[in-house]
Formats: C-alpha cells, sequence, structure tokens
C-alpha cells in the first residue's frame, strides 16, 4: 500500500475545481439559461404585433383595380399572458433547481477536502502510534529474550503491535480512497483532451 499524500492546496482551489468541470451543474445552468429566455421571449410575446399591409386586386376579368391598406392587431384574450406567467414559474423553478445543484455540491466539495484531510490526520496519527507500538513490543521481545520479561508481556506486546499495524493499514486505505475521491471529483485522476484527435 502507497503512503497517502497530504492535500496540499486549500479548500476554495478544490471547491472551484470541482464546480468548474462538474457536469451535473452545468446541466443545471444550461437549463435554467433555456427557460429564462423562453420566458424572457413569452413576456416580449404579451405585446401583439400589428401587420400594416397593402392590398391590390382585378375584378371583374379587370374592368375595377381595386387597392387597400389593411391594419391587423390580434387579440389574445389572456392567452399570452398565461402562456407568459407559466414560462416564468417555469424559470423560476429552473432557477431553484440550479441553486439547489450548486449549493449541494458546495457542501459535497466541502465534506470531501474535510474527509480526504481529516483522514490524512489520522493516518499519520495512526503511523506515529503504531511506530512506538511496535518499538515497544520489539523492546518488551528483547526482554523477554534476555529473561527480563515474562511470555505473557511479550505476547501481549506483539499483539498490540499487530492491532496497531492493522489500523495504521486501515486509515492509510481511508486516507488513500479519501484522496481519491477528491481527486476523482476534482476532474484531476485522469487528464482527458478536451477535443478528440481527428
Amino acid at each position: 500500500i502507497t503512503a497517502p499524500q497530504a492535500i496540499e492546496q486549500d479548500f476554495s482551489y478544490w471547491k472551484s475545481r470541482m464546480l468548474d468541470d462538474n457536469h451535473e451543474l452545468g446541466m443545471a445552468q444550461a437549463q435554467n439559461h433555456l427557460q429564462q429566455l423562453l420566458a424572457q421571449r413569452s413576456r416580449a410575446d404579451q405585446v401583439p404585433d400589428p401587420t400594416v399591409g397593402i392590398r391590390h386586386a382585378n375584378e371583374m376579368g379587370g374592368n375595377e383595380k381595386v387597392t387597400g391598406v389593411y391594419i391587423s392587431v390580434p387579440l389574445s384574450f389572456g392567452q399570452r399572458s398565461a402562456m407568459a406567467e407559466n414560462l416564468a414559474q417555469q424559470a423560476a423553478m429552473t432557477a431553484d433547481q440550479a441553486a439547489f445543484v450548486q449549493r449541494r455540491l458546495e457542501s459535497d466539495s466541502y465534506a470531501t477536502h474535510l474527509q480526504a484531510v481529516k483522514t490524512y490526520e489520522t493516518w499519520q496519527q495512526a503511523h506515529a502510534a503504531a511506530t512506538a507500538i511496535r518499538s515497544n513490543a520489539e523492546l518488551v521481545a528483547k526482554a523477554y529474550r534476555l529473561g527480563e520479561s515474562s511470555l505473557s508481556d511479550s505476547l501481549t506486546a506483539q499483539r498490540f503491535a499487530l492491532e496497531s499495524s492493522l489500523s495504521e493499514s486501515i486509515a492509510q486505505l481511508d486516507a488513500n480512497e479519501a484522496r481519491y475521491r477528491l481527486l476523482l471529483d476534482a476532474h484531476q485522476l485522469w487528464v482527458f483532451d478536451e477535443a478528440p484527435a481527428k
């Protein structure tokens, strides 16, 4: 098992890396932008667009020529207002959803960063404790070989050394897992090209 590495950058660095490259947040923001545009267009459609035109016609075999000007103003009877209100509500919902996704991802990034930092500190403490306990077990074993300690004390010290080594290994795995989770969420575990090669 490789020794865990410390998390060198601060939380703001990792937060920006996680949010800048997050596909879920990008989708929520794009959906929000689309709904905002639709709502804006619907608000613009509330004002009816009048149409002005000129009409020319021949009647009675060309004996009569008729020319006229017409103006047309559509009446919506509230349908456009209702549609605009509906789209405005949908835009507000997608804005809330995008804000929720961002807050959740910020919270997740904080938890992931904190876990990576704390599990590394826990591994350091477990490593220091296991080193001290193994050193003590070696001294007790040496004392037993010299006749200064009992077999029971030597076996107990050996058991404590094995248990502390196991705890150190578990802490080491946890620290590595938390670090790799942080790298994965920040899109730094693998490097991909932005555009496929042609």
